[in-house]
């Protein structure tokens, strides 16, 4: 098994710093902020779905009754959650003749981590790189990829595109893989929001968001900054309109919030697909994800083995993803 930490580009001289730079990964959002969690799902589970009874009051005939309406069916649809895993070892014989050696402990216990600034540290990367995993592999999880780092389940996109194959989900617009031109995005996210299905544009407009690529994001703001002669009450109400609070950057369309989804282009891109400008009209109460345990998804079991001199580190969770009303979905790509 290959080594947590591959190598260690520090030469042994002068002190170590008391802080650690950590390369960047995507800043995601608590999972709660975009789905609907099912806790304690360890198996197949269903989501009961009944149509909507209308057309059932007629003008009353007089003496005598008849049926006024026709029943509805309730279908399913159905999360089964695959089990994951994350295990990942570690010998600190990496930091042999480095500035780290003044962080390990002595003796017997040379190679052993627990207790140290440096398990803080492996584990400040392992759980940044989980939460990376869990919002890659459930926005674009591919049962058919040959690329066993998406493979394990469907995602939200592989489920959005079966739906507008079936005829179920609305796809407003086909956007293609060309750059986008000015005011494109402006274009895109009026066709989201005004051919949505009426129950979903009478959500509340703080029940729904719209999630976007960087690239229609930045477009739409170019369009925004772009305007002619714009004044400074302009400016102040664009400033108003846009924003970023702990989890995401955003900006406002027809009272929407739009939501930079930046990691989206690069897993995007990662997978060689051909539809890199994404919006989709999202409701998180008609997203499920379920899962054995959603505190899982934190929390990082490390120990040291004395039988071979390794450090470990095991993650496990299990995790599904559907979304119960096609008509609560508006998209474009």
């Amino acid at each position: 098994m290959a080594n947590l930490l591959t190598g260690v580009s520090m030469d042994y001289s002068g002190d170590v710093s008391g802080k650690v730079f950590y390369s960047p990964l995507f800043r995601n959002p608590a999972i709660q902020r975009f789905f609907t969690l099912l806790d304690g799902i360890q198996s197949r589970t269903n989501l009961p779905v009944a149509g909507a009874m209308q057309k059932i009051t007629k003008k009353d005939p007089g003496c005598g009754l008849t049926e006024t309406g026709t029943g509805i069916s309730i279908a399913e649809r159905t999360i089964t959650p695959e089990k994951m895993v994350s295990h990942l070892q570690h010998c600190p014989r990496v930091f042999d003749n480095t500035l780290f050696e003044k962080l390990r402990r002595k003796g017997v216990d040379l190679n052993n981590i627990e207790g140290t600034d440096i398990e803080q540290m492996i584990l400040k990367i392992v759980t940044g790189g989980l939460t990376d995993d869990l919002f890659r592999q459930v926005f674009f999880g591919n049962t058919a990829s040959a690329d066993a780092d998406y493979s394990a389940y469907n995602g939200v996109w592989k489920q959005l595109f079966a739906g507008v194959t079936a005829g179920n989900v609305i796809r407003t617009s086909t956007i293609g893989s060309a750059a986008l031109s000015a005011g494109d995005a402006k274009d895109i996210l009026r066709s989201v929001v005004r051919s949505a299905p009426n129950v979903l544009r009478q959500l509340p407009k703080s029940k729904a968001v719209l999630l976007v690529t960087g690239s229609v994001y930045d477009n739409l703001l170019d369009t925004k900054l772009d305007i002619p002669n714009l004044g400074s009450s302009a400016l102040e109400i664009l400033e108003n309109g846009a924003g970023e609070d702990t989890e995401y950057e955003y900006q406002l369309f027809e009272g929407y919030r739009v939501i930079a989804m930046r990691s989206w282009d690069t897993w995007i891109d990662d997978l060689s697909e051909t539809t890199p400008h994404r919006t989709v009209l999202w409701a998180p109460y008609n997203h499920f994800i379920a899962t054995d345990t959603s505190a899982a998804f934190n929390q990082v079991k490390v120990w040291y083995s004395n039988d071979d001199d390794q450090n470990k580190t095991l993650a496990r969770y299990m995790i599904g993803y559907n979304y119960a009303l096609p008509q609560m979905i508006s998209l474009a790509y």
